[in-house]
C-alpha cells in the first residue's frame, strides 16, 4: 500500500485471480509463485479459502513494483488427500485497487450467478441500466397480475341451468387456446378449456356391507379445486369424465377408484345416477375426495335427490353447482399456469369473503383474480352468470371489461 499526493489517501495494489469451484462443498487452496524469466518459480501456499458456492474472486495485496506472479490452486478438505489436479497458471502484475478490492482476499462474486442467492438468501431483480433500474417487465412476467397484459372475457362462453334453487350450476368453456401478449413481446398460452386433464372412465367395484337392495349406478368423476376462503366445502368442477355404470348385488355398496392425481387439482369428485346421463353431484365434505383415496358409498346410499344434475357440456368446461335459481352471480375469472401443469394451466373463479361464487361486486374475489401470479381475464367481474328460475336455461357470452383494449 502507499500514499498518493491528494490529502495522503491510501491507494493499494495488487492481482484479482478468479476462481470457478469444481465442487462447492470443497475448501480452496490458493498458491502464488515469483515470476523466473517468464515462468513460475517456487509455489507456496498464501491462503486457504472456505467453500465458494460459485464463482469468486480472491484478491492478493502486493506492492506495486510492476513484476509479474503466478497462480494456481485447488480443492481440498478434512480427511481427504489434497487433489492432484491443479488449476491452469494464471499470471498478472499489480494494479491499482478500487472499492471492496482494496481491501484485499475474498471479494465476490465473479461472474454472478443470477441462479445463486445472495447474502440474505433472497434473489437479483434483473435489471436493464447500469443504476439500477430497468425498462424491461420481462423481470415480473412470473408475478402475472401487476403486467398491463391485454386479455378478453368475451371469450369465454357460459350456460345456466338446473332444476331448481340449490341444485342450479354455472359452466364456463373455451373452445379453443388463448394467447396473451406480455408487454415485452413474450406470449403465455391459455389451453382450451376441452383441452384440460380429464379422468378416465372410472373404475367401479363394490363391497359387501350395508342393506340396500340391488341397484344399478352410473357414475362419472372429475377433478376439483377449492374455492378460496371455501373451508375445503366449495368447489369448481373440471372436467366429467365419460361415465361408467354397474349392476350392485343385494347388501353391497358402489366403490370408486381413486383417478391419477393431476398437478394443481386438489382432490377428486363424483356424480352418481340411477340412470345414463343422469347423475348428480355428490356433494358432502366427504366427497371432495384426496387423491389416492377410494370412494365408497354411504350405507344409506348415494345422494340421487340433491346435487345439480349432469348437462354434457360439463365434459368440456368448469362447473360451479349448487347455485341459487333467479340470481345474476358475478365471476371473476382469471387463469392460472400452476394448476393442471399438464395441460398448461386453468381458468379460476374468485370468491367472496365466505368462499362462495359472489353475486355482486365483491373485493374478496377481486383480489384473489389479481394475487401474485394470476393472470385476470378482465377489469373487475368477468362473467355475469345469470341464474334462471328453477327448470329454466340461460347461454351466452362473457361481458366483462376487457383489460388494455
Amino acid at each position: 500500500m502507499v500514499l498518493i499526493a491528494d490529502g495522503l489517501a491510501p491507494q493499494s495494489y495488487g492481482i484479482g485471480i478468479n476462481m470457478i469451484p469444481g465442487d462447492p462443498a470443497f475448501q480452496v487452496e490458493l498458491q502464488r509463485a515469483p515470476d523466473s524469466g517468464g515462468s513460475p518459480g517456487a509455489f507456496a501456499t498464501i491462503t486457504t479459502l472456505p467453500p465458494m458456492p460459485a464463482a469468486m474472486t480472491y484478491v492478493d495485496i502486493l506492492p506495486h513494483d510492476n513484476a509479474f506472479r503466478h497462480y494456481r490452486w485447488r480443492h481440498i478438505g478434512p480427511g481427504y488427500d489434497p487433489s492432484a489436479n491443479w488449476s491452469a497458471i494464471g499470471r498478472g502484475k499489480p494494479a491499482r485497487l478500487e472499492g471492496p478490492a482494496a481491501e484485499g482476499g475474498l471479494i465476490s462474486l465473479y461472474p454472478i450467478v443470477r441462479g445463486r442467492p445472495l447474502s440474505d438468501g433472497k434473489f437479483a431483480l434483473q435489471a436493464t441500466e447500469i443504476d439500477g433500474s430497468t425498462k424491461s417487465s420481462s423481470a415480473h412476467n412470473p408475478q402475472a397480475s401487476i403486467i398491463p397484459t391485454p386479455a378478453d372475457p368475451t371469450i369465454l362462453l357460459y350456460k345456466a341451468a338446473g332444476p331448481a334453487t340449490g341444485r342450479m350450476y354455472g359452466i364456463l368453456r373455451r373452445l379453443s387456446s388463448y394467447v396473451f401478449r406480455r408487454p415485452d413481446g413474450s406470449t403465455l398460452t391459455a389451453p382450451a378449456t376441452n383441452a384440460y386433464s380429464r379422468p378416465a372412465q372410472p373404475t367401479l367395484s363394490q363391497v359387501v356391507a350395508g342393506a340396500l337392495g340391488a341397484r344399478t349406478r352410473w357414475v362419472r368423476v372429475f377433478y376439483l379445486k377449492f374455492m378460496p376462503r371455501s373451508g375445503n366445502n366449495i368447489w369448481v368442477i373440471y372436467r366429467t369424465s365419460i361415465e361408467q355404470s354397474i349392476s350392485l348385488s343385494a347388501n353391497n355398496l358402489l366403490k370408486v377408484t381413486a383417478p391419477p392425481t393431476v398437478t394443481g387439482y386438489d382432490r377428486w369428485g363424483l356424480m352418481v345416477g340411477p340412470t345414463s346421463n343422469n347423475e348428480l353431484f355428490q356433494r358432502s365434505s366427504v366427497d371432495a375426495v384426496p387423491f389416492g383415496t377410494d370412494w365408497t358409498e354411504p350405507v344409506g346410499g348415494a345422494d340421487l335427490t340433491n346435487g345439480s344434475p349432469y348437462d354434457a357440456q360439463m365434459d368440456d368446461g368448469l362447473t360451479i353447482e349448487g347455485l341459487t335459481a333467479s340470481t345474476n352471480y358475478q365471476l371473476y375469472v382469471f387463469f392460472d399456469s400452476t394448476v393442471d401443469t399438464p395441460a398448461g394451466g386453468v381458468f379460476r373463479i374468485g370468491a367472496n369473503a365466505g368462499g362462495a361464487p359472489p353475486a355482486g361486486i365483491d373485493t374478496a374475489a377481486a383480489a384473489d383474480q389479481n394475487g401474485d401470479g394470476m393472470i385476470p381475464l378482465s377489469f373487475g367481474v368477468s362473467v355475469v352468470l345469470p341464474v334462471p328460475v328453477g327448470a329454466g336455461s340461460n347461454s351466452g357470452n362473457g361481458a366483462g371489461n376487457p383489460k388494455y383494449q
